[in-house]
């Protein structure tokens, strides 16, 4: 894939202005996907192997569960210790809400995301599961954020992370992480669109 940045002069769009480059930079530790409102970036990284099996059990666990109440409606037989409608009721009940629960950590997003629009001036921190569907974390107006920097501290020679400044506090928001010469050309993008 192809990255052309471009840096925005003050005072004049983004589309006016003069294309950075990154064919010579190392390969990036992000996606940039480019809309009409502004733009997504997305880091490399993906969910930790852990949050992926567990999501992937209690899926499997709610559709056990599912299928359970279901079971006590359709084959009684099956467990003969509940022979009321009360109680039938209350553990088809139960198993409906667990699954329901299982259900519910199964599709959360795994998938971070940060989207930059332009147009209502705004940052929005975004995770997206594998089906598609976003997920709004938080939202952050232009004004407050203090600052895009790389952070150097606690990486390897050459690597950087990429992180807004929230207003002039020590909260960050990480954008993407990698070698540092993929990165400068987005923190100059950033900083021209929040700052500018």
């Amino acid at each position: 894939m192809s990255l052309t940045l471009a840096r925005r002069k003050s005072g004049s769009p983004a589309t006016a202005a003069a294309p950075l480059s990154l064919a010579e930079a190392p390969p990036a530790a992000f996606e940039l996907d480019e809309t009409y409102w502004g733009y997504v970036i997305r880091a490399g990284n993906v969910a930790p192997v852990g949050v992926m099996i567990a999501q992937g059990m209690s899926w499997f666990l709610g559709l056990g569960a599912a299928l359970g109440a279901l079971a006590i409606w359709l084959l009684p037989d099956l467990a003969p210790g509940i022979a009321t409608m009360s109680e039938r009721l209350g553990a088809s009940g139960l198993l409906v809400g667990l699954s329901a629960l299982l259900f519910w950590f199964a599709s959360r997003g795994s998938r971070p995301e940060l989207q930059v629009d332009r147009r209502q001036r705004e940052v929005r921190e975004v995770v997206r599961c594998r089906a598609g569907q976003a997920r709004l974390v938080a939202r952050y107006d232009f004004d407050e954020i203090g600052g895009v920097h790389l952070d150097r501290t606690q990486m390897r020679a050459g690597h950087a992370r990429l992180v807004l400044r929230y207003r002039n506090t020590a909260q960050t928001l990480p954008v993407a992480a990698g070698q540092e010469a993929a990165l400068v050309a987005l923190r100059d993008r950033l900083g021209a669109d929040l700052m500018g």
